[in-house]
């Protein structure tokens, strides 16, 4: 009889902790933090292709390089937060044939966004939780005019340049191709684990023709990244 009695004492005392287990693992929720990775170390190579259409002469200037972006270290920045120092280099056969530093941008992840400091520019690129249909002002933290970024696709399977990655989010940034003033498209996309996997900038600036009184092109970018590998 006293082996019964310890017998459900086991037995219930097994089941509790059981539970508590699950109930643990249920309270963690994926907030999505791994769209954004920010160890040391990681780095993506990106096949970049450029259109670019000078305003004053008129110039049309085709690139097709490499840029390689490294997390090179973190460091305290003047707020008290971690900071990720981003080391960008590029490498093509005419102008830079080697790795040759480009530029140095800066990254911050906390609870609740993504931020990227680009060319002095500072972008939330991220909010979490990653939820569909979520929407923010990406330019919330610079001067820049407001723009609606917004989860277009979140967690979908996404094959680029032989590469597979399961579990993929899409930040539509801008779609005002009918804005007759300044036609533009701006996407991203980042997988899990990797980070930014694929960048589409097309930005048109017109100007009116004072001989025909109708809009023209006066310059234009259109700027592509695609991830060509990564590592850590």
């Amino acid at each position: 009889m006293k082996s019964d009695y310890i017998k459900i004492i086991f037995f219930f005392f097994t089941v509790t902790i059981v539970s508590c287990t699950k109930e643990n693992t249920i309270l963690k929720p994926n907030l999505g933090y791994t769209y954004f990775p920010v160890n040391v170390g990681h780095y993506v190579i990106y096949d970049v292709d450029s259109i670019y259409k000078d305003d004053f002469s008129g110039l049309v200037t085709y690139g097709k390089y490499q840029i390689k972006e490294v997390i090179e270290s973190e460091f305290i920045d003047n707020s008290g937060r971690i900071t990720y120092r981003i080391e960008r280099y590029r490498k093509d056969t005419a102008v830079y044939p080697d790795w040759t530093i480009y530029n140095v941008w800066t990254a911050n992840l906390t609870p609740t966004v993504a931020e990227r400091f680009e060319n002095n520019v500072r972008y939330i690129k991220l909010v979490f939780p990653v939820m569909l249909g979520e929407t923010w002002n990406g330019n919330s933290m610079n001067t820049g005019v407001e723009e609606d970024y917004e989860y277009t696709e979140v967690n979908e399977g996404l094959s680029i340049n032989n590469l597979t990655f399961d579990s993929v989010a899409t930040v539509l940034q801008a779609d005002e191709l009918d804005n007759l003033a300044e036609p533009k498209y701006k996407e991203e996309k980042y997988a899990a684990g990797v980070g930014l996997i694929y960048r589409k900038n097309y930005i048109i600036t017109t100007k009116t023709n004072p001989q025909t009184g109708v809009l023209d092109t006066a310059s234009y970018i259109s700027y592509t990244e695609q991830i060509s590998s990564y590592g850590n």
